[in-house]
């Protein structure tokens, strides 16, 4: 079994990056974008779909801990997407205008 999320403090996929906000010139996520731009100038693929995720779990527990950014909620992005998805799905496929 895969386990894709958790909320176990040991899980490494603890963030949710399809939405962040976050103030400007703030440490983890110039850190985090750093990052990534230099992996994308040497590779075309990430190792894992959790990738993005991961490293921003990596960076935040391992080496910006007291920077660590406040977490609000994760639910409501996910709540928010479903009902999206259902709407989209209504006017493709049933034709639901």
């Amino acid at each position: 079994m895969i386990l894709i999320f958790s909320w176990n403090k040991k899980h490494k996929v603890n963030v949710l990056s399809s939405i962040i906000f976050f103030k400007k010139k703030n440490i983890i996520i110039s850190n985090w974008l750093n990052l990534i731009l230099n992996f994308w100038k040497d590779e075309n693929k990430v190792p894992h779909y959790f990738f993005l995720q991961i490293l921003y779990n990596e960076l935040e527990k391992k080496y910006l801990n007291k920077e660590k950014c406040f977490v609000v909620d994760d639910t409501l992005p996910h709540e928010l997407s479903l009902i999206l998805l259902e709407k989209l799905f209504r006017k493709i496929i049933l034709h639901d205008y």
